[in-house]
């Protein structure tokens, strides 16, 4: 009896080959060419790609504009700036 579900099994299982398998292509007649051999390695080394900046780490921001000595307001001159 084991024996006889075996058997079922196989052909069930042709069956479905049989059925999701495509039909194959006639056998080319011309010789097919084996691919070209893989060049050999490089011999100087690989050299890694720059690391990527972390996302988390921000370009510094550049410092803002410089106002014309007319938009400053005037101020005492600072007793800490050097005297001319």
């Amino acid at each position: 009896m084991s024996y006889e579900n075996e058997r079922n099994d196989n052909n069930k299982e042709k069956n479905k080959k049989k059925i999701s398998a495509p039909p194959m292509p006639p056998p080319s007649i011309t010789p097919v060419t084996p691919p070209p051999p893989m060049p050999p390695p490089s011999i100087a080394p690989i050299t890694p790609p720059p690391p990527m900046p972390s996302p988390s780490i921000r370009p510094a921001m550049p410092p803002p504009p410089v106002k014309p000595p007319a938009e400053l307001p005037l101020s005492p001159p600072s007793p800490y700036a050097p005297s001319p």
